[in-house]
């Protein structure tokens, strides 16, 4: 079975995976203590009124259809990669803004995805 990725908008049914997302990432960077955010805090910045930001999820068939991943952020990536054959690790010096830092790369690497999704 060919794998289907899916990007879409997040809507306000996916704020408990975006809290998840942002305690994992905080627990990573030993920055968990520094979390504020709650459910009830994202429904409002993100899909309130006035949103302060935009959430885009990427999503594969295969990864929806089996068991969450276990370890640390790092281990989280690597197992995550390993289960998907047009997986890629792209080492890059960056910080967490990778986006601003290297526009182009994230474009290209975007690019090459959705070609590769469009197949």
């Amino acid at each position: 079975m060919k794998d289907i990725f899916k990007i879409k908008p997040a809507t306000i049914d996916d704020v408990q995976l975006i809290l998840s997302f942002i305690k994992e990432l905080a627990e990573y960077e030993k920055l968990a203590h520094e979390v504020v955010a709650t459910e009830d805090i994202l429904k409002e910045t993100l899909f309130g009124d006035k949103a302060y930001a935009e959430v885009i999820i990427l999503s594969s068939t295969y990864m929806e259809k089996h068991a969450p991943i276990q370890g640390d952020w790092i281990k989280q990536q690597q197992q995550w990669l390993n289960k998907n054959p047009h997986s890629k690790i792209i080492q890059i010096k960056s910080g967490h803004f990778i986006q601003l830092q290297h526009p182009e790369l994230v474009c290209d690497q975007l690019q090459q995805l959705v070609r590769l999704v469009v197949q």
